[in-house]
């Protein structure tokens, strides 16, 4: 209760749970997301199904390099980092082409590190001692335990409106939630300022 109640009244920490919990639930569905690009879209085997998954770890990795190189995580990096995932999955939804989709899949792995790490950092830095376990336990909740919702939706709207539609529904909703986020931020700035 007491870790819910702080994340209710802190804003800062609001706005990440509220960015992650759409992230999470429609964008960060990669198991379910790549055999559906690889298959239905691209009509590749595996080794290009391999080829997607590399392209994304390739990313992620120099994403994560880049990430410790910066140093300086803020709210508005992580922001702009869920915003470039979003639109990145949503452009990668729009092509037919493995060679460009494997070019957005790194894009794709670079902007998702530099989310889940300035959320990560940010709120291990502002949670205080006491609560920080709680907090964290609230935010994977919303992050990793909402992923299987946003599964079953892809799955289920892939089957009937078609993959490239899906992604494109699911990349606009993980953006609506990051949109919700920025204004909720300013008008807390705002507020305090």
């Amino acid at each position: 209760r007491e870790g819910l109640s702080y994340t209710w009244r802190t804003p800062q920490v609001r706005l990440i749970m509220i960015v992650m919990a759409f992230v999470g639930t429609f964008g960060y569905n990669f198991n379910v997301v790549l055999p559906l690009l690889a298959g239905f879209v691209l009509h590749t085997d595996a080794t290009g199904f391999g080829a997607l998954s590399a392209a994304l770890g390739i990313g992620s990795l120099l994403g994560a390099l880049a990430v410790a190189y910066i140093g300086k995580i803020s709210q508005r990096r992580l922001l702009l980092g869920a915003a470039a995932f979003c639109i990145l999955l949503g452009v990668t939804a729009l092509t037919p082409l493995l060679s460009v989709t494997l070019a957005l899949l790194a894009a794709l792995g670079f902007a998702g590190i530099m989310l889940t790490t300035s959320a990560n950092t940010l709120l291990q830095l502002t949670v205080p001692d006491a609560l920080r376990g709680r907090v964290l336990s609230l935010y994977w909740m919303l992050f990793a335990g909402s992923t299987p919702i946003g599964a079953l939706l892809i799955g289920a709207l892939s089957r009937s409106i078609g993959v490239p539609e899906t992604l494109l529904i699911c990349a606009g909703l993980a953006l609506l939630g990051v949109g919700i986020g920025a204004a909720y931020g300013r008008r807390a700035a705002q507020a305090s300022g």
